[in-house]
């Protein structure tokens, strides 16, 4: 048995609930990963609760997870082991877990059309890290699905699929990182700049009575699934901090008409990136960006973290951002490399002066 959640349950009982954590076979599970409405019915949709751990990984699948971690783009940087370009890697000595560049595995049910609540943030509620992520989808079950033809016929947001099997969003454009091959999207990313931070933290604390999961207030595009007798384990302390930490607390998501909305409100300044990712695609998100992700069909993917020196200083500012949380907060505790940004880039400083005072000293001998 595995644990599992129902994100419809989640959303009504609350993003830190754990009386929503149930257990399944994991051959269930994947029976239903394709066809998630016969298997579960038709308000379910489940993920895997932090299971097959990294530890794990390496037990069961070891081949599998090297080949993925070599199969990363730009080695460089995403390389946990010994990428030249992150900084994590100059903390191997100093870590008191390997959690710091693991491999996470997502696995989780996804579906073509937006209800604007419940079982849309299956995969990723909006929000920010302190560390660069690169994911790569490597399954999309029913992905066949999530697109209605290819002939000019239309996409989940409002986007049109092109003959060639492209895609553009509704106003023609084409953002940077949708993938244009044949495959159908299995997961819709929305990335937004490091600037626009403000704008929308400042939206989801204006609204936040009708964006968080619980929310407190009927949901736009209602979709209202509230288990008979679920409880919502809010209080006023864990609402004020997510009004004051929105970004940070992981309790909201956006529905596409939410994403219109604070575009109007901010006056036309923040709109996201929409990555459209299909199998065996990457998908990089530097640290600072907020990003949420809806899984249009059953997903499995893998993701690892690294530390770019061109992300130190946003890595800095949502690191100092994250230690006002709890210890104990779910956001705080998922990652373990989330609120040791400062750690991170005092042990790159100490390696970089290790290694050039070493080459200079190999200089003087010679």
């Amino acid at each position: 048995m595995v644990p599992v959640v129902d994100a419809c349950k989640e959303w009504a009982a609350g993003v830190r609930s754990t009386a929503v954590v149930e257990a399944m076979t994991p051959r269930d599970f994947f029976e239903g990963l394709a066809n998630p409405a016969r298997m579960f019915g038709p308000d379910a949709a489940y993920r895997m609760d932090g299971w097959p751990s990294d530890a794990e990984l390496r037990r069961l699948a070891p081949r599998h997870r090297a080949r993925a971690i070599a199969a990363l783009p730009f080695q460089e940087y995403t390389n946990p082991v010994d990428g030249p370009m992150n900084l994590l890697t100059a903390q191997t000595a100093a870590r008191s877990s390997d959690d710091s560049g693991s491999v996470r595995t997502r696995i989780g049910c996804g579906r073509r059309e937006e209800v604007g609540g419940a079982g849309d943030a299956v995969s990723q509620r909006l929000r920010t890290s302190s560390v660069d992520t690169a994911e790569v989808l490597y399954v999309a079950a029913n992905a066949s699905d999530a697109a209605e033809g290819r002939d000019g016929s239309r996409l989940p947001d409002g986007g049109s699929r092109l003959p060639d099997g492209g895609s553009c969003l509704p106003d023609g454009s084409y953002p940077d990182g949708v993938g244009t091959g044949d495959e159908s999207p299995g997961a819709v990313w929305h990335v937004f700049r490091r600037e626009h931070e403000g704008h929308i933290a400042r939206y989801l604390s204006e609204n936040l009575p009708v964006l968080a999961h619980p929310p407190d207030g009927d949901r736009r595009n209602h979709y209202h699934h509230r288990p008979t007798g679920a409880k919502t384990d809010d209080s006023a302390n864990e609402r004020a901090l997510a009004a004051r930490l929105p970004l940070h607390d992981g309790r909201c998501f956006l529905s596409s008409n939410e994403i219109d909305e604070l575009g109007r409100e901010s006056g036309g300044a923040v709109k996201p990136w929409v990555i459209r990712q299909a199998r065996f695609e990457a998908v990089m998100v530097p640290a600072g960006c907020a990003r949420q992700t809806r899984n249009l069909a059953g997903c499995v993917s893998l993701a690892v973290d690294f530390a770019a020196p061109e992300s130190a200083l946003a890595a800095l500012r949502v690191g100092e951002a994250m230690r006002e949380l709890p210890v104990k907060h779910a956001e705080r505790t998922r990652e373990g490399v989330q609120v040791h940004a400062r750690t991170t880039v005092l042990h790159a400083a100490h390696a970089a002066v290790t290694r050039l005072e070493a080459g200079d000293a190999a200089v003087t001998r010679r």
